[in-house]
Order: C-alpha cells, then sequence, then structure tokens
C-alpha cells in the first residue's frame, strides 16, 4: 500500500511508503506519517517551505525502522534549497545517499543536487574568508580612528574649559578686590585721588578685565571642542552641558554631561 498525492508529485522526488507489516503501533505510525508526509507536501506546493519542512521532519521520525524512510530526506532538501539554506540542503542530500538503499528511486537527481550544493556552499565559505577588517583594526582614519580624534579634541575641550574657569576666577577675585579698593578711595579721598591713590584700583581693574576677557574667550572655544569632541566619539559621548558662574567672591565654570 503506497501514497502519493497530487502535491507530492509536485516535488522532484515523490516517494511511496509501504505499510509496516506487525503491530496496530506500527500501523498508526504509518497512517500518522502518511498524514504529515501530505500535509508537507501541500504546503511544499502553496510556496510554504518552512511549514513543508517540519512536516517532512516529523514524517521521517515517524517512518524510524521503514525501509523508505530515507526518501523523505529529499523533500527535505528540497525546502532547505528553497528557504536558501543550502548547508543544511547539502547534509539532507547527504544522509540521503548514506541511508537509502543504492537502487533508491532518483539516486542520480540525489548526487546531481549534492555536487551543486557542495560548490556553492565552497563559493560561500570563499567569500565569508573576505570579511572586512574589524573596527577595532580599522586605520586611521576610519571609525576607530575618529573615535581616537574625538577623544583627543574632548580631552582639549575639558583643558581649554579649565582654563576658562581659572580666567573666571581670576576675574571674580580682582573684580571682588576692585569694588573694595573703589569703597575704600571715596571713604578716604572722595573724587580727588591722586594717580598714585587710584594706582592699586587701577592694577586690580587691569587684571579683572584680561582675566575676564581670557575666561570667555577660553570657555567659548572650549565649549566648542567639547561639543564637536563629544560628537566625533560616537554615542556614548553624545552629549556635554558647559555652565560658567560668577560670585562676588569668584568665579569659574562647569562641565557635565556624558563623555
Amino acid at each position: 500500500m503506497g501514497f502519493t498525492t497530487r502535491a507530492a508529485r509536485a516535488l522532484p522526488l515523490a516517494i511511496a511508503v509501504l505499510a509496516f507489516a506487525g503491530t496496530a503501533s506500527a500501523q498508526t505510525d504509518l497512517e500518522r506519517a502518511r498524514a504529515v508526509f501530505e500535509q508537507g507536501a501541500a504546503h511544499y506546493e502553496n510556496q510554504n517551505y518552512a511549514l513543508a519542512l517540519q512536516a517532512f521532519q516529523e514524517s521521517y521520525d515517524l517512518l524510524d525502522g521503514h525501509p523508505r524512510q530515507a526518501l523523505v530526506l529529499y523533500n527535505v532538501g528540497r525546502c532547505y534549497e528553497e528557504l536558501g539554506r543550502f548547508r543544511d540542503a547539502r547534509d539532507a542530500y547527504q544522509r540521503y545517499l548514506r541511508e537509502a538503499a543504492d537502487d533508491a528511486q532518483d539516486r542520480g537527481q540525489v548526487e546531481e543536487r549534492l555536487r551543486e550544493l557542495e560548490t556553492r556552499v565552497s563559493l560561500d565559505e570563499t567569500e565569508t574568508g573576505r570579511a572586512a577588517p574589524s573596527r577595532d583594526a580599522a586605520a586611521p582614519g576610519t571609525a576607530s580612528g575618529e573615535a581616537s580624534g574625538g577623544s583627543g579634541l574632548l580631552t582639549a575641550g575639558i583643558v581649554t574649559l579649565a582654563v576658562g574657569g581659572a580666567g573666571l576666577a581670576s576675574f571674580g577675585i580682582f573684580g571682588g578686590l576692585a569694588l573694595g579698593e573703589y569703597g575704600t578711595l571715596e571713604d578716604r579721598c572722595g573724587g580727588s585721588c591722586s594717580e598714585q591713590d587710584v594706582s592699586t584700583l587701577s592694577t586690580f581693574n587691569t587684571v579683572a578685565d584680561i582675566s575676564l576677557g581670557v575666561g570667555v574667550a577660553a570657555v567659548i572655544a572650549g565649549t566648542v571642542l567639547v561639543i564637536i569632541g563629544a560628537s566625533e566619539g560616537g554615542e556614548e559621548s553624545s552629549s556635554a552641558r558647559v555652565a560658567p558662574w560668577l560670585t562676588p567672591d569668584g568665579g569659574g565654570a562647569s562641565v557635565g554631561g556624558m563623555f
């Protein structure tokens, strides 16, 4: 007793499963194998190759011990080919040739398909061996080189910000001293102070002005460097915040964010 269906005949290899001789349990397994195989054949005809593969594999397992069990492996191989899994298809055909009888149906066709797949797998493996260099081995100017450059800019920006903070701090100190000296002069000589009297105040004002100019310029330059360095350093260096601060007693700049 055998079984084939219109869907099964649509496969490059249709199989005929002979009935088990023996126990009722064996007959039940055969009936189940037949039903599952027919489901697989229908799925294959509808181009549902993953479902067809699952059904053929189950049918193969249910036919354990049957002399025609190996024939199902050709259908398994065809499904793997349709799914683009050429190594698995090659393995299925190799199993077919090992397990099937020497005069098995379409053995020559299986051998031809196997030669094709072995060539295809060999070509795939050759292409895989030509993989591009990894990011870790990238030369300067590539991804890792750019990340290194971003890190350098980030460091330079932080140093520049530190200089700017020191300049603002100096401005705060000498500006405060200038205010204090101004108050002292008003109390001592009012509006008729001599040039010698105001020399200290002039020095404090000059130092405060220079410190302010240097501090503001360094903070601006440092902020630009930090932003550029953070953006070139990748996702992990995605943001930075710079906050100058001034008080009557001093000044500076704080830097925060992700570096």
